[in-house]
C-alpha cells in the first residue's frame, strides 16, 4: 500500500524558518529542527514508498508555498509543483464528484473543513497510512475510513 503526506509536512520541508520572525532563539531552533526533519522525512518517503496525492492537494501545496505565511518565490514553487507532477513516485489522483460529495458529508459530520477531506478521500483506497502534523487528523473519522494516522515530526498544529 501507499502513503499520504499532508500538505503541512510538504510546506515545512520547503519553508526554512526565518530567524528574525521568531520571538526567541528556542522557538527558532524548534522550527528549524521541524523543517530539517520534514525535509529528511519527505526525502526518505520519496526513496522508499509510493506517495498518493489528489490533484486538489497539488493545488493546495502550490497555494501554501507561494501565497500563505512566509511566501516562497513563485519560480521556486513552480519548480516544486512540476517536480511533484513529473515524479513517478507520487501518484496523482483526480478528484471526482463522488469524492466531493463524500468530503462534504464527512466535513458536516466531523466539523473539520472540507479541504482535508478533498486531499484524503480521493486517495483513501490506495493508502494505509496518512502522515500528518494537523490535529484534525486525530479525529476518529479517519480511523473510521480505515486510515492509520502517524505524526513523523511529533509536533501537532491546527490548520
Amino acid at each position: 500500500m501507499g502513503v499520504f503526506i499532508d500538505t503541512e509536512i510538504w510546506s515545512l520541508a520547503q519553508k526554512k524558518p526565518i530567524k528574525e520572525k521568531f520571538p526567541d532563539e528556542k522557538s527558532y531552533e524548534i522550527a528549524l529542527s521541524a523543517h530539517e526533519k520534514a525535509k529528511e522525512f519527505i526525502s526518505d518517503m520519496l526513496r522508499n514508498y509510493k506517495i498518493y496525492m489528489s490533484f486538489h492537494q497539488v493545488c493546495e501545496i502550490y497555494h501554501v508555498l507561494g501565497f500563505r505565511g512566509s511566501k516562497l518565490p513563485v519560480s521556486h514553487v513552480e519548480k516544486v509543483i512540476n517536480a511533484i507532477l513529473m515524479s513517478k513516485r507520487i501518484v496523482k489522483i483526480p478528484v471526482k464528484l463522488e469524492h466531493i460529495r463524500k468530503s462534504i458529508e464527512l466535513s458536516i459530520k466531523s466539523g473539520i473543513h472540507i479541504w482535508d477531506f478533498l486531499c484524503v478521500i480521493p486517495v483513501a483506497e490506495f493508502i494505509d497510512t496518512a502522515f500528518s502534523i494537523d490535529r484534525h487528523f486525530l479525529h476518529p473519522i479517519f480511523k473510521e475510513l480505515g486510515i492509520n494516522v502517524e505524526n513523523p515530526l511529533k509536533i501537532w498544529i491546527t490548520t
